[in-house]
Parts: structure tokens; sequence; C-alpha cells
């Protein structure tokens, strides 16, 4: 990857993992229900995250520059062998000066970089909200197909809300890859007609 690296968490993220997980306009549109979490709660989920689990593998998203610095999160969850999937239970840019989009497209392709390539899995799947937003990522960056749909399934910002599972396999992966559509430079081609088109 070119501006973001990818390590273990570590029990030292503590600080970063208690601001974004009670940063309310970072959190809102996460499934699941939003809430405020105590230092303890963070240290508890940091000392899940930290041990050794070949289901479930958590990285720190990092500055690729001398900084290193920390600026989100993510995971490749549920990791199941015999039906050789996974799916990622987030995708945090918790640092305000890195969500410009770049650091969030790169963790995309790391992600599914790891699912193809290291573990050699054949179906990685996830869920989104937004249909709208699904389905432009799913043209436009090549990223998922959707699915299905369960409607008003999650309630959310003082509504009922859609969510809508997507998926990909590995042949689709690599079909993209080798056409040469996975370059940071070509999913920012895409990701600035999807802006342009207001979606």
């Amino acid at each position: 990857m070119e501006n973001v690296i990818f390590r273990a968490l570590e029990p030292t993220d503590i600080d970063n993992i208690y601001e974004w997980q009670n940063d309310f306009e970072l959190m809102k549109n996460a499934i699941g229900m939003a809430r405020p979490w105590s230092r303890q709660d963070c240290m508890k989920w940091l000392e899940v995250k930290t041990k050794h689990d070949p289901f479930n593998y958590w990285f720190a998203i990092c500055l690729n520059d001398e900084s290193k610095k920390m600026i989100g999160y993510t995971g490749v969850n549920n990791i199941h062998y015999v039906n050789s999937s996974a799916t990622c239970n987030a995708i945090v840019i918790g640092d305000n000066k890195n969500r410009d989009g770049i650091a969030w497209l790169e963790t995309n392709l790391f992600i599914r970089q790891f699912v193809f390539e290291r573990l050699h899995l054949n179906r990685y799947y996830g869920s989104f909200l937004d249909c709208q937003r699904t389905t432009a990522l799913a043209n436009k960056l090549f990223f998922a197909k959707i699915e299905g749909v369960a409607r008003e399934a999650i309630w959310n910002n003082g509504n009922f809300c859609d969510l809508y599972t997507v998926s990909m396999l590995s042949r689709e992966y690599f079909m993209h890859k080798n056409n040469g559509e996975y370059t940071l430079a070509a999913l920012i081609r895409r990701l600035k007609l999807l802006m342009k088109e207001g979606k």
C-alpha cells in the first residue's frame, strides 16, 4: 500500500480506541447500537483483539511514513476454513485528517488481498445500511455484489434501515486485479466519478 500500512493491534492503542468509540459522528452509521464506551470496555475489547485467534485477525491502520501514526483499525473476521469465507466487522478511520477516502480505499484493498491471497479463501462478505452507497461501491469500485436485503432490519439515527448483504468471490477478485482495476489510481478515478454522480 502507498499511504497506509497495517500491524497487529496492541494494548497501547487504548487511547485511540477509547477516543474513536466515543466519537458519535464517527460511529453513528455503524451497524449495531451506538453507546458510550468506558476505558474498561475498551481495555476488555483490546484484550480479546490482541490475543492469537486464527478465526479473527485485527489490524491497526497506520500512516506509511516516519510517524507510523495509527489512524484507524479493521479486521478480517468470522473466518470459516471449511466454507472458505470471511467477513469484515469494521473499517474505522478514526483520524479526522485521514477521512478523505484514500486510507479507506487502501484498507479495502488490503482486506481483499489478505482474504484471497494470504488466506486463499473463496468468499468475502459484509453488510451495509445504505443501498445507494452499497450499489455505487459495488458497481464503481468492483468491491462486491449485492446478494440480498433484510428490510428495516436495523434501527439507526431514528429510522428503521434496510440491511444489504454483499459479497465477492475469489475468481471475481483476481479478474479485477488482473485487469488493473485494483490500483489506487484506478479506484480514485472511479470514486471521483461516483462523487460527481452524487452517490
